[in-house]
């Protein structure tokens, strides 16, 4: 009565061992969720900071192009004049213009002349930046836009 009994029974269920359909192949595993769940995740985390940069310069030129480009709509050039200053602004911002295209609409009267009345748009559109990726090579990021649309001064004094 006062000792430990001899032999012990085993609970029935689930217990330390594993029986062999149980085992796992970790390899297969881990290469899914690294394709699928933390490589996505690292690509975003790359591109994202330079994305919204890129964004930024692209609509702070829009907005300094649409500018020159009202202000010289009667000059000879307000195409060549607004091109100018949206690359002047990207340089200083950093990144190469020549990576940028940029789009000026100003009206035209029938006349052939700049009207008083109307606006003009400018869109700077600059390629993405490309994130390398190992095992998978380069890949390009979004192009980014800035579109800015001015109001012509119809108070202006024409040549």
């Amino acid at each position: 009565m006062g000792g430990p009994p001899a032999h012990r029974a085993r609970a029935a269920g689930p217990g330390p061992r594993r029986a062999a359909a149980e085992s796992g192949f970790v390899t297969a595993e881990w290469v899914i969720g690294l394709t699928v769940l933390v490589l996505p995740v690292l690509l975003l985390a790359a591109v994202l900071p330079s994305w919204t940069a890129r964004h930024e310069a692209a609509a702070a030129a829009a907005r300094e192009a649409a500018r020159v480009a009202a202000a010289t709509a009667d000059g000879a050039a307000p195409g060549g004049a607004a091109s100018q200053a949206a690359a002047e602004v990207l340089a200083a911002r950093d990144v190469d213009p020549s990576t940028a295209a940029v789009e000026v609409d100003v009206p035209v009267g029938a006349d052939g002349r700049t009207p008083r009345e109307g606006v003009v748009t400018a869109v700077v559109t600059l390629d993405g930046p490309t994130v390398t990726v190992p095992l998978l090579g380069e890949i390009a990021g979004p192009d980014v836009s800035g579109e800015h649309t001015r109001r012509l001064n119809p108070y202006r004094s024409r040549p």
